[in-house]
């Protein structure tokens, strides 16, 4: 079994109704998968914690990083082989935060948005090298006897 955790940006606002009915809508998807887990959502962030079989809990987290409501998702850990879980009784549950915790969010808001600029940048880094080294190697071969 699997425990996944991430956290992502909300790509727009979503009212504390319509969240709850993600969570709803999640609860009966992942009853039926056998995943259990735990959502928290507050101040334009989701945190999630899924937990299930390895190929539900792939299939969850790959959907939900192609959802657009979603952006700069961020896997914080996975861990393999997870004998207990953590939340046997919710097949998805939403927890609701107060307004200290929404002040104590702004700080990991920031961490995730600079992570998420500097992930935009080394994929352009990768792309430039790439090129660079797709050019030197067809050089290379051109002067190769």
């Amino acid at each position: 079994m699997l425990r996944l955790k991430y956290v992502s940006r909300m790509n727009i606002t979503l009212s504390d109704e319509e969240i709850d009915e993600i969570a709803r809508q999640a609860a009966e998807r992942n009853a039926s998968l056998d995943v259990t887990g735990v959502l928290f959502a507050s101040g334009g962030l989701f945190v999630q914690v899924l937990e299930g079989p390895e190929e539900a809990v792939s299939q969850l987290f790959d959907a939900i990083s192609a959802d657009s409501r979603h952006r700069d998702v961020l896997q914080l850990d996975l861990e393999e082989e997870v004998h207990e879980r953590l939340f046997p009784e919710w097949s998805m549950r939403r927890l609701r935060v107060d307004q200290d915790s929404r002040d104590r969010l702004e700080p990991l808001r920031a961490i995730l948005l600079t992570i998420s600029e500097h992930q935009d940048r080394i994929e352009m880094l990768k792309h430039v090298l790439e090129k660079a080294l797709l050019r030197e190697l067809a050089t290379v071969i051109a002067k190769a006897p």
